[in-house]
């Protein structure tokens, strides 16, 4: 578990989503002709059953649960930072944080909201005794017992470039790597060994003796991850003049046996990746490109967070993001968090997540995090407001599956519509357009779509069609459910309903009724 610093659908209808921010669009699955892949040997399949048993590894994660966001609460405001964290990590046990910062790093109680400790490492050589380097990426070891901290030079040569602290006294049990400057680091499953990514080499260290067990050079990586089950590593090699392109892209390695193998390349990315990241199941990849705009804000192109489905080389969404910060990945790889248009959460497809957490009074995040139990976000900046930076922790409520009857009496306000021959998509938006929508808009007639998502198997769309020119209906609302599918991409249509507002007669105090219109 690591993060790491950062370098600083048009529709031809009205579409009012939650939180009033755009829907992503999913990227089909590439053709011949779309994002290159580079194979070189075949990919092991991952294993399954290191999510399954968590008891084989050291990690007392906790187990997810599923959240219900629209009940955040507000658990706890942690003060303390001169600048704004940048980099926000729980331990897996989900009971502690660590934030970094330009002026500091400090590990956190989560349910005190009370500071543990305050690492101080990563002098520069030769400099003051209170000179500090900020950390460039941080870890929990599985068992939580242990923090890994990376730096590279900032001007000042580091005397440690890569720090294992003892978190139950606040203090180095380990410093590695010298001065050689190191960008990231994650530890094994097993926790017994600790990969870094350093100078121009790939390395593991033993965490027990602090011995370096292999290295190997690969340039100068800038982002590095770790698969769950430990057999998988991603890189991404820093933006360099003579190797540009290596920045554009993803190596996979596999790193079971003795030493990485090149799996393939994932490439179609025209600016640098500054993240990759596995989904916590293994399943997906996710990379992340930075929003780059102008001084003065008035013209640049936004970033993009884009899914892949690393075994097979294909990217299975894209979407648009003006996060500072790193995207944010829950513990059921359902859900990102980062800045999505107007939307703080979003689930894989794009479809904002409805939340109660207060973004606009928040201001830009410059670092957000899930716990792993997914019940709990981490989010840091300095809102308009408060003289300093802040971290908030946000508690989900617990989600409660909608009962038959409570079902059944918002379908009773509907008249059941057959359902069409085809019934599933991995588009919802574009599926109920196609199939319930205006074959063509006269005058005013209008179309207003709204996706919500009961919890992450569910989804529902309204399609209000109003200004119609019919003499008798004035109005028209489709309701559609769709339940996700094993794939975990595809939806299917299992039921819909439809009401009307009528020019005449007698109608429900909202307007609408089930009826015929007379």
């Amino acid at each position: 578990m690591l993060h790491r610093r950062n370098s600083p659908l048009l529709l031809s209808l009205s579409l009012a989503v939650a939180l009033g921010g755009p829907i992503g669009c999913a990227v089909d699955p590439p053709t011949d002709d779309s994002d290159p892949v580079t194979e070189t040997s075949p990919v092991p399949e991952p294993d399954s059953d290191l999510a399954q048993d968590p008891d084989d590894s050291a990690d007392d994660s906790p187990e997810a649960t599923p959240a219900d966001w629209a009940m955040a609460d507000m658990t706890h405001v942690l003060e303390g930072h001169e600048e704004s964290p940048t980099l926000l990590v729980f331990s897996p046990d989900g009971q502690t944080l660590a934030t970094a910062s330009e002026d500091a790093l400090k590990v956190w109680d989560v349910e005190s909201g009370q500071v543990l400790h305050r690492l101080e490492g990563h002098r520069p050589a030769g400099y003051s005794p209170m000179a500090t380097i900020p950390p460039t990426a941080i870890a929990f070891s599985p068992d939580s017992q242990t923090l890994a901290t990376t730096s590279r030079s900032q001007g000042m040569m580091p005397q440690d470039s890569l720090i294992l602290w003892d978190l139950n006294s606040g203090e180095p049990q380990q410093k590695l790597a010298g001065d050689s400057g190191c960008q990231d680091v994650a530890f094994a499953p097993e926790g017994n060994q600790v990969w870094a990514a350093c100078g121009q080499e790939l390395q593991r260290w033993s965490v027990e003796t602090g011995s370096l067990e292999w290295s190997m050079d690969m340039g100068v990586i800038e982002e590095m991850a770790l698969s769950p089950d430990g057999q998988t590593l991603a890189t991404v090699e820093m933006n360099l003049p003579d190797r540009s392109q290596d920045s554009t892209q993803v190596q996979l390695w596999d790193v079971g046996g003795d030493s990485p193998q090149p799996l393939r390349s994932l490439s179609g990315d025209s600016q640098d990746i500054t993240m990759a990241e596995f989904t916590p199941d293994g399943r997906y990849l996710v990379t992340q490109t930075p929003a780059i705009w102008s001084n003065d804000g008035t013209g640049g192109s936004p970033g993009q967070v884009a899914i892949w489905d690393w075994q097979q080389g294909e990217r299975r969404y894209q979407h648009e993001s003006s996060s500072r910060s790193r995207v944010s990945i829950s513990a059921d790889g359902e859900l990102l968090a980062g800045q999505f248009g107007e939307a703080l959460l979003i689930d894989v497809q794009g479809n904002p997540v409805n939340n109660s957490i207060l973004t606009r009074q928040q201001g830009g995040a410059s670092a957000v995090a899930f716990s792993p139990d997914g019940e709990t976000l981490a989010w840091a900046g300095q809102p308009p407001t408060f003289p300093a930076p802040i971290v908030r922790l946000w508690q989900a409520g617990a989600a409660t599956e909608p009962t038959h009857e409570s079902a059944d009496r918002d379908r009773s306000q509907y008249t059941s519509v057959d359902l069409p021959d085809d019934r599933t998509t991995q588009d919802i938006e574009t599926f109920t357009q196609e199939n319930f929508g205006l074959r063509e808009t006269l005058g005013r007639e209008n179309e207003t779509l709204t996706l919500t998502m009961p919890d992450t198997n569910r989804a529902e769309a309204i399609l209000t069609l109003d200004s119609l020119r019919d003499d008798s209906v004035a109005a028209m609302r489709y309701r559609l459910e769709f339940e996700l599918q094993d794939d975990g991409v595809t939806w299917e249509l299992v039921w819909v309903g439809r009401q009307q507002q009528c020019r005449r007669g007698e109608m429900a105090d909202d307007g609408w009724t089930r009826e015929l219109c007379p």
